[in-house]
């Protein structure tokens, strides 16, 4: 399986949330009813640890389930 195109994404996900952090970003407010940077960041770090710990299981020839709820 061919993840360049995926690592490309989450590394230029993470040079944009490192842009906004060095930017003072965390005084930014988002628009009504919208996450922050740093919510977004959270979010995509539990849903690859998530991840990880599925593929890890799997791997390990366990059965097991990823509920994104």
């Amino acid at each position: 399986m061919d993840t360049t195109e995926l690592h490309q994404a989450h590394n230029e996900f993470l040079d944009a949330a490192a842009q906004v952090a060095d930017a003072g970003g965390s005084h930014l407010a988002a628009p009504d009813g919208e996450w922050n940077f740093e919510q977004i960041l959270a979010h995509v770090a539990l849903v690859d640890a998530a991840s990880l710990a599925v593929v890890a299981s799997v791997a390990a020839g366990a059965n097991t389930v990823f509920d994104n709820r």
